[in-house]
């Protein structure tokens, strides 16, 4: 039986051109509608891949389980996002990130499609897609830092074609992987000169990007691969071992990053937090989140917590938020408590396995994109995941695993495939139905997205703009970001986030408070239920009783300003904020 098909004229075009056609979406779109194009790019990828990847199937049965455990992971962060209780975010992710449960359906179904239906010449194919858009983002990297592609960014880091730095360092780690893979297998000298270029370029793109996280899963990625590939050589079946190890210490690392950031001293905590740029401050709400719905969590996308917040004591507050945990596995957790974490850990090991199993008798150029996937996990433990990262993740590792599986198209025995034609029919089906569905929810915001995003970056959306998208995307950062210009339109929707949504909560204790220092309606009760909200949303934060403190003090109820004051001390605040805390107990005798 022969197994790694030779593809047809449509099926062989539909990788390089809707990458090449996200791409170029990517150069002529605005770059804060990156995730977007990223989320679309994945769906309509996957998609294309199951209408067009005919026939039985020949699918190795040493991928079962990975295809199993990916699968039912994927499968149950969708039905926790059913429930949760903002679905529509938790399925798509909030407008300009896009990390919901939505978009790992489509990376898996990019996977098993990979997997299930190889073509002969989808490793290379796959590899040289990769490497170019690596090179892309690195190119357009150097004229963003050189300042010819400047538009509005929420950091001063550099990120080229993408929304922040941290994508692109994604992006570029895939990139010189496959820029190093081609070199080895290209032909001729000029062959080998162009993948050197291009991985060139990608390596610029990952100096540029600044990631440190990037470059820490790297270093350690490099070392992991090195080992495995040696213990391969000497015992068949270190594989396993290899992967096991690694599932162990992403198992540490994460509890050592929960227990630095929740249940450390305030000094640890401190050097925690500086150490790891402030996201020990996310990581302790998330772990906190995380506590309150550990077996099945909150849905994805279901997070926000304030990094950093400054104030002038009595006159304003300055603040940064944050939609994402920061660590894939605190937003597995939060999307789909222990049960999605199980699935993850297992996706974690059998894709480990096999990858590792690769190596034993593979070239250095294999060992290179073994090692990009490996970093661009390691990544994911500092970061958010890029839409479009994703995607090459997955392409990357199907092509590679279905390579490994069928050795090249030169076919396996049949008993080593599952090949019944109801099997490749169902799972075809279950792609398509997934990524039409979601296609079909994304839409109505897909236009309003684009113009935000193209506002954005000409330096900032207009209040209609901003209501506009809201009103499409129904994204609560959008209600909270217009709700000063139309508080009428605006109002119940905050309400209905501000359990789970810091930014809500804050517009939303802004209304109630205008209301009552104008004589509009408005009491103390409801401005005690927003910072009740905004503590639910962010229980880790000083800044909700800060804010009673300060809102009390200004309409003269001093026993509660004392009462908030003293809550609020038991965080971390900045100096100012403390010491003003600090004179309102003494004020107040306590």
């Amino acid at each position: 039986m022969r197994v790694g098909t030779c593809p047809g004229t449509v099926a062989r075009v539909v990788l390089p051109g809707l990458s090449g056609l996200a791409l170029s979406v990517l150069v002529l779109g605005p770059r804060n509608g990156a995730p977007l194009t990223g989320l679309l790019a994945v769906l309509v990828v996957a998609t294309a891949l199951a209408l067009t990847r005919t026939g039985p199937p020949s699918l190795s049965r040493d991928s079962v389980p990975l295809v199993v455990a990916s699968g039912l992971t994927a499968v149950w962060l969708c039905v926790r996002a059913a429930f949760a209780v903002d679905p529509r975010v938790s399925l798509l992710g909030i407008v300009g990130q896009h990390t919901g449960a939505i978009v790992w359906i489509g990376v898996v179904g990019v996977l098993i499609m990979l997997l299930a239906f190889p073509h002969s010449d989808d490793l290379q194919m796959v590899t040289r897609i990769v490497a170019v858009s690596g090179a892309v983002a690195g190119v357009f990297a150097a004229l963003d830092a050189a300042g010819l592609s400047e538009s509005y960014r929420y950091s001063r880091e550099v990120s080229g074609l993408l929304e922040s730095s941290s994508s692109l360092g994604q992006l570029a780690l895939l990139g010189v992987g496959a820029a190093i893979a081609w070199a080895t297998i290209a032909k001729g000298t000029v062959g080998r000169a162009i993948a050197i270029t291009f991985g060139a370029f990608g390596l610029a793109g990952l100096v540029l990007s600044q990631s440190r996280g990037a470059w820490v899963a790297a270093l350690l990625a490099i070392i992991v691969v090195a080992v495995a590939r040696a213990m391969s050589r000497r015992c068949s079946s270190s594989a396993r071992w290899s992967a096991a190890a690694v599932v162990i210490i992403v198992i540490i690392g994460l509890l050592l990053t929960m227990w630095g950031s929740a249940l450390s001293s305030e000094t640890t905590f401190a050097r925690f937090a500086e150490a790891s740029n402030e996201r020990a401050v996310i990581w302790r709400n998330a772990t906190m989140q995380i506590a309150e719905s550990p077996i099945i969590g909150h849905g994805p996308e279901q997070f926000s917590a304030w990094v950093t917040w400054s104030t002038e004591p009595g006159v304003s507050i300055e603040k940064t938020a944050a939609y994402d945990p920061h660590n894939l596995l605190m937003y597995v957790l939060l999307g789909g408590g222990v049960l999605a974490l199980a699935g993850a850990l297992g996706t974690m090991y059998f894709a480990s396995k096999r990858l590792f199993e690769t190596l034993s008798s593979a070239s250095f150029g294999v060992a290179a994109l073994v090692a990009a996937e490996v970093a661009l996990v390691g990544s994911l433990m500092f970061t958010w995941t890029s839409p479009l990262a994703a995607l090459f993740g997955a392409m990357l590792s199907g092509a590679l695993l279905s390579a490994a599986d069928h050795r090249s198209c030169k076919g396996i025995g049949a008993d080593d495939v599952i090949a019944r034609s109801e099997f490749g029919w169902a799972l075809r089906s279950g792609v398509i139905a997934a990524c039409v569905v979601a296609m079909v929810v994304l839409a109505p915001g897909v236009g309003a997205e684009y113009i935000w995003a193209r506002a954005l970056d000409r330096g900032g959306a207009s209040p209609e703009v901003l209501l506009r998208t809201a009103q499409m995307t129904h994204d609560p950062s959008m209600y909270a970001a217009s709700a000063l210009s139309y508080p009428g339109e605006t109002l119940e929707e905050l309400r209905d986030a501000a359990s789970w949504h810091v930014d809500s909560a804050f517009e939303l204790n802004q209304a109630e408070y205008t209301a009552l220092a104008v004589g509009s309606g408005g009491s103390w009760e409801r401005i005690i239920e927003s910072v009740e909200s905004g503590t639910d949303a962010d229980s880790a934060s000083g800044m909700w009783d800060y804010l009673a403190a300060t809102e009390a003090t200004l309409l003269g109820l001093d026993g509660q300003a004392a009462r908030f004051a003293i809550q609020a001390l038991d965080h971390p605040l900045p100096d100012n904020a403390r010491a003003w805390l600090e004179g309102l107990c003494d004020v107040s005798g306590n």
